[in-house]
């Protein structure tokens, strides 16, 4: 930067620093709180851009996809309507995606499955990889004030995309009576960052019986298994 700062095409170059990730050392963030929010650098040099609406000291929520118009804009480049791809320039007043829809959101809906890249990438879901994530399964159960019962189970994402998982399904058999209730669970994403975070969980009014009372297993739907048993 002290070099480019010599040169006599310095005002007139816009210098865009982009970090692509957070840091991978986990000895430099082990201080560092697990509910701090990490991101990557960035920095615009020299922009020049023509935005009235600009507010420098206005805090925004956005994503990588974003430098794309970003960079055009410092470069004073118009973009009718400030958007590019799913990019936002951030020099405007226009909301990101993450700032309309939330981190989450986003993150879901951007790593939807695609059968046309899962075909050309000759990727296909076998019965051999559903036997070998019976091993990292892990169900537990936790108790709710109201005396119902969240039944909790984790490990199918160390093996698969989660939005390629078509749905998973709790199966409750009341070892006294022998009746069986199947009940369809919901994902929940406690970190953004790690799949071993994301585990798929039911609740379930279960009266004055407790969670021993109960034969618990676990079926997935993915690709062309249907209802496929999880649990041993």
């Amino acid at each position: 930067m002290h070099w480019v700062q010599e040169q006599d095409f310095y005002e007139n170059t816009a210098i865009i620093l982009c970090g692509d990730h957070p840091t991978m050392d986990k000895d430099f963030c082990k201080n560092v709180s697990e509910d701090y929010q990490r991101k990557t650098y960035v920095s615009v040099i020299n922009a020049v851009y023509d935005d009235s609406s600009f507010d420098p000291d206005k805090y925004r929520e956005y994503d990588t996809f974003d430098m794309f118009p970003t960079t055009l804009a410092a470069m004073n480049v118009t973009i009718p309507g400030n958007r590019l791809g799913l990019g936002v320039n951030l020099f405007s007043d226009v909301p990101t995606l993450v700032e309309e829809f939330g981190y989450k959101t986003c993150q879901l809906q951007l790593t939807q499955p695609s059968g046309f890249m899962d075909r050309n990438a000759g990727f296909e879901i076998t019965e051999e990889m559903l036997e070998d994530t019976k091993k990292d399964i892990n169900v537990w159960t936790t108790s709710g004030e109201d005396g119902s019962t969240c039944f909790n189970v984790s490990g199918i994402a160390k093996h698969f995309i989660y939005p390629t998982i078509e749905g998973v399904e709790l199966e409750l058999t009341d070892k006294e009576s022998g009746k069986t209730t199947t009940y369809d669970c919901e994902l929940v994403i406690t970190n953004d960052t790690f799949l071993s975070k994301y585990y798929w969980s039911k609740t379930v009014d279960t009266g004055d019986k407790s969670p021993d009372d109960y034969d618990v297993n676990f079926y997935i739907t993915i690709g062309d298994f249907k209802h496929y048993k999880l649990t041993e």
